[in-house]
Formats: C-alpha cells, structure tokens, sequence
C-alpha cells in the first residue's frame, strides 16, 4: 500500500473535509516531481500539526489551480486528486509527554543509584 504523504494547513484541511476543496495544489519542482509524478500511489495522506486524513489517491495533473482555494493566479501546479475519506488519526499529545516523562524519571533513577552505590 503506498501512500502519498502531504503537509497542509488547517484552512484548506478544513476546505476538503467540507467538501467544497476536492484538488490539493504543490509547486512544479523537483522535490515534488520525485514524489508525484514518477510514482504510483493508491492513497493519499493529508497532515498538519495535529491530525492526519487517509483519502482514496485519484491521479495528478499539471495545469492552473483555482485562486480561491490557495493557488496563485498565471502560476502551474501538480495538481492532486483524491476523494472519500478512509480515516482520521488524530495525535495524542499528552500520551507522548507521558512517556517522556516516565523515561526522565527513570534515567534520574538510574543516575542516583549508581553514584549513592558506591
């Protein structure tokens, strides 16, 4: 299964999970050449900071974007189709911190017992 990894602001996350955004928009260089077009994919995942989206991958195209959804005008695109989402994954922040936490503690304990053994 391979899956399309893109960043996105929550604005236009907000668009496509409404509905009223269908199409993402990534500029033609070749950081996203390499990842678009001489790749297939079956899915795409659309990620900010704290929750992540699985959509059904539907092609790419290069061409114009539309300015209101965030493309600039006289400016060509990789343009990303995608549809229907499959699932949504949302970030436990505070699980993470427990974690760290719990190993800080540890290492402090590791630390005192061995310089109190001696």
């Amino acid at each position: 299964m391979r899956i399309l990894y893109l960043p996105i602001r929550r604005k236009w996350l907000n668009m496509i999970l409404d509905g009223t955004k269908t199409e993402d928009y990534r500029a033609l260089n070749e950081y996203w050449e390499k990842r678009i077009s001489h790749k297939s994919y079956e899915y795409v995942c659309l990620h900010n900071y704290r929750d992540k989206y699985l959509f059904e991958y539907k092609g790419w195209t290069r061409g114009k974007g539309r300015p209101e959804w965030g493309a600039e005008e006289w400016t060509y695109y990789y343009i990303v189709f995608f549809r229907k989402i499959y699932r949504k994954n949302r970030k436990n922040r505070k699980n993470r911190k427990n974690r760290k936490n719990r190993k800080n503690r540890e290492n402090s304990d590791i630390l005192t017992t061995t310089t109190t053994g001696g």
